[in-house]
């Protein structure tokens, strides 16, 4: 009895063992599912002459998985002599590493575009070259090889030595909301034979544009270019006059492109619009009063208008003012944290002069300020005297009369 007790334990701690042998496996296969990258080339070969130096390769690299990853970059073998780096694309650096989020969570940067830069040696014999590149995560548990090959060749065949490219002075034009944007793109003919140009911008919806050569007035559709020059071609972009307000600046693509019988290309241009900023502190009449009457001593209140005319919000908005010795001026409210573009706001200035001001005309200024523009107003305030002190400068008149008129008689008696 105590033998069978001793082999049924035994049988059933076997049992846990295979169990525990069989979850380990599903648990990595099912974590090594989670988890992926992809290393591929737009062209893994290339063919370049003997007397180039830098050769780049365009390189995308995936995240497939459902995690985020840190990825080295590595360079497996390469021939001797030959430099190499790789580097990102916007902004240009050198990288040895990346981290790409999962798709699930920005697919976007779940994928990288980025280059492989290869140095040639100098005196280099024609021949075919090889590179092995690597993506390995930073726990080397998931990795991705990519074979690449430069070819030199003493003579390229087969590569067309006419062509026709357009380069733009700016690729970026900058213009504030309301302006236009003015491109100017060289239209280079490097061919044997004159061509004409059939010429194509595409620009956001309910925008328009048209085109002239070079600064001349005329709008033209087509431009004629002789063999072996250069033309260039002036675009004016308008925008559409109907600009939500928001956040600036806005980037916009424009793309224009040049045909002419088997010749063709297109340059990727871009318009930045940036906000207008226009602040305006006034009266809400329409004919703006910048006077009113005050009492010594007493506060008035005038009533103003706080105007953005802007395309974008002004912040931190504050006020000033500049007015005589003794006076009180006080706005309400006295700071706004921001106003948002095509919009207004009421402002209540009080003014009190100070009690020993003596009647006649005086002139203050108040002023708005934001951190991206100011106004003001010179306002000019009538100030009067209080009325108890009109009873008493009326008594003092009558009293010296009454004394007069009394010196009067006393002498005429004599």
């Amino acid at each position: 009895m105590k033998n069978m007790s001793m082999r049924l334990g035994m049988s059933l701690v076997l049992v846990l063992f295979l169990c525990a042998g069989l979850c380990i496996p599903q648990t990595a296969v099912a974590q090594e599912q989670e988890r992926g990258i992809t290393f591929r080339a737009t062209y893994t070969g290339l063919i370049v002459p003997i007397d180039s130096s830098n050769v780049v390769f365009s390189l995308t690299l995936t995240n497939t998985g459902k995690v985020g990853e840190d990825i080295n970059l590595r360079v497996d073998s390469a021939p001797k002599g030959w430099g190499y780096q790789f580097r990102s694309i916007y902004p240009e650096n050198t990288i040895h590493a990346v981290y790409l989020p999962p798709a699930e969570v920005d697919e976007e940067k779940a994928k990288l575009d980025l280059r492989f830069q290869v140095t040639l040696p100098r005196n280099e014999i024609p021949g075919e070259y090889p590179f092995m590149i690597r993506a390995v995560t930073a726990d080397n548990a998931i990795e991705a090889s990519l074979s690449l090959s430069v070819l030199l060749t003493r003579e390229i065949v087969g590569i067309e030595t006419e062509k026709v490219d357009l380069t733009a002075e700016s690729i970026v034009v900058r213009a504030e909301v309301g302006r236009n944007f003015e491109f100017v793109v060289h239209v280079n003919n490097d061919t044997d034979q004159d061509l004409t140009f059939d010429l194509v911008v595409e620009v956001p919806p309910e925008w328009t544009v048209y085109m002239t050569r070079g600064w001349r007035e005329e709008k033209i559709t087509n431009l004629m270019v002789k063999a072996g020059e250069t033309e260039d071609a002036r675009l004016v972009v308008m925008p559409s006059p109907y600009q939500e307000p928001g956040k600036y600046p806005r980037e916009y693509p424009v793309t224009f492109s040049a045909k002419a019988a088997n010749f063709e290309d297109t340059v990727n241009l871009r318009a930045v619009m940036t906000a207008t900023y226009d602040l305006i502190f006034t009266t809400p009449e329409d004919r703006p009063q910048l006077n009113t009457t005050a009492t010594a001593g007493e506060p008035t209140h005038v009533s103003l208008l706080l105007v953005n005319n802007g395309s974008a919000p002004l912040e931190d908005i504050s006020f000033t003012s500049t007015s005589p010795e003794g006076w009180t001026i006080t706005f309400t409210p006295d700071k706004l944290d921001s106003l948002d573009a095509i919009s207004l706001r009421e402002i209540d200035v009080s003014i009190q002069p100070a009690a020993n001001a003596i009647a006649g005309d005086y002139a203050i200024i108040l002023k708005a300020n934001s951190k991206q523009g100011s106004d003001s107003l010179n306002f000019r305030v009538t100030v009067e005297t209080p009325t108890a002190w009109g009873w008493v400068g009326i008594i003092i008149a009558v009293l010296v009369i009454a004394a007069l008129l009394g010196t009067f008689i006393t002498l005429r008696r004599r």
